[in-house]
């Protein structure tokens, strides 16, 4: 490799680097506020321009690619309100609606 291109894949290595670090904090900080997705996901967008500023094309769709699996990822992870609320009913009645009487 020649000197530029090898600046040229330190300056890419170092963008990438705090790209991650940036996006594994936002991702902290959101789980540890239990945001929602649509906060999560603005602040993603906004991580994403600010590197996009400093940073090549290539690496901000790095980022966002990675951003959307770490959302997809979230919302995974997030706990869905219809199956708690079936569970807990139903462990809570004492048995068919005919034997109360």
């Amino acid at each position: 490799m020649m000197p530029s291109q090898i600046a040229k894949f330190r300056n890419s290595a170092a963008q990438c680097f705090y790209g991650i670090i940036a996006l594994t904090l936002v991702t902290f900080v959101c789980f540890r506020l239990k945001a929602d997705l649509a906060m999560t996901a603005f602040i993603y967008l906004a991580v994403i321009v600010l590197l996009s500023l400093i940073g090549s094309y290539v690496v901000s769709v790095v980022f966002t690619i990675l951003s959307v699996a770490a959302a997809i990822r979230r919302r995974e992870m997030a706990p869905k309100p219809g199956l708690a609320a079936a569970a807990n009913s139903s462990i809570m009645a004492p048995g068919p609606i005919g034997e109360w009487a």
